[in-house]
């Protein structure tokens, strides 16, 4: 299942931080290559991002976060006004404004070669341990 990851921004925000010549904060968690603080521009997104802005004469600076609590952040308003890469939903499109897509990511099931599953439908992992992690995509 190929799903298009978005970065969440807020129009308005980008105008304001333009007005007052002060950079455009947005949260980012760690995700190499595609954001990271240990990378070089953040890494690949990130540097797409700032590239974006830049051409509008924008300046962005990343806020570091475990990813669900800079995205509660974001929608509060309180430190950055903007979140980076989430995957677009019903409920965070009530807080947020989304740009086009820009990268492509496909979510995948790892398991042993030893021990195959044949699935078609996520019904039929029912009897299946699945460990995913709260509060990503």
């Amino acid at each position: 299942m190929k799903l298009k990851y978005l970065f969440l921004i807020c129009l308005y925000v980008a105008s304001i931080s333009s007005a007052y010549s002060k950079p455009l904060k947005i949260f980012s968690g760690e995700w190499p290559p595609y954001s990271s603080k240990n990378l070089p521009r953040g890494g690949v997104a990130l540097s797409i991002i700032s590239e974006a802005f830049a051409n509008v004469d924008v300046t962005v600076e990343y806020v570091w976060a475990p990813w669900k609590r800079g995205f509660e952040g974001a929608k509060s308003g309180h430190e950055v006004f903007a979140s980076s890469l989430w995957m677009k939903n019903d409920e965070r499109e009530k807080h947020f404004y989304y740009t086009e897509p820009f990268i492509d990511q496909e979510h995948v099931f790892f398991h042993l070669k030893s021990k195959p599953i044949k699935w078609k439908k996520f019904s039929d992992l029912s009897d299946k341990g699945v460990l995913v992690v709260r509060g990503y995509s």
